[in-house]
């Protein structure tokens, strides 16, 4: 460092201001939205935040899976929060007008207090399969083809949709 870091590192400790340090840890325990890390050079850090609120969720939480590694940015001695992920178990969305997102694993959902994505694609898929086409020889159905494409559809659809 030269003098004039220093000169203003010292300034800013008898200020009461510190620089934000981050941390290289390891999650040692995932629970709602705070976790619990073990840094690479330090003590055990308890209820680290996943979101800034600990008290409620909304908005974005990215919850790290088990045993990866993360950089956690304190805020205080005692409190801090995950600032970026080495590997995500979860990501959830809530926002306003009831809309809530999860992504985990291979899946996604995607939902509001009245319906799914999942649950319309599936309702859509069923009716054009049952669908009655009106020909000038009467009412018709799609071919047997068009059926299988549209079961495999609804059923790639369902492995992707929770």
């Amino acid at each position: 460092m030269d003098a004039k870091s220093d000169i203003r590192r010292i300034i800013q400790e008898l200020a009461g201001q510190r620089q934000p340090v981050t941390l290289i840890c390891k999650v040692t325990r995932v629970n709602g939205s705070k976790c619990d890390v073990e840094p690479l050079d330090g003590a055990l850090l308890k209820d680290v935040r996943l979101n800034a609120s600990v008290e409620q969720f909304n908005g974005l939480r990215i919850t790290p899976k088990m045993d990866s590694y993360v950089l956690v940015t304190m805020l205080s001695e005692n409190d801090g929060y995950v600032s970026m992920y080495s590997d995500i178990d979860k990501i959830e969305f809530d926002g306003a007008g009831g809309l809530k997102v999860e992504i985990k694993d291979d899946h996604i959902s995607l939902k509001n207090d009245k319906t799914s994505l999942k649950d319309e694609v599936t309702s859509l898929l069923d009716t054009l399969m049952q669908a009655q086409i009106a020909t000038p020889a009467g009412l018709g159905v799609f071919n047997g083809d068009v059926i299988a494409k549209l079961t495999q559809i609804k059923t790639n659809l369902i492995n992707l949709l929770k």
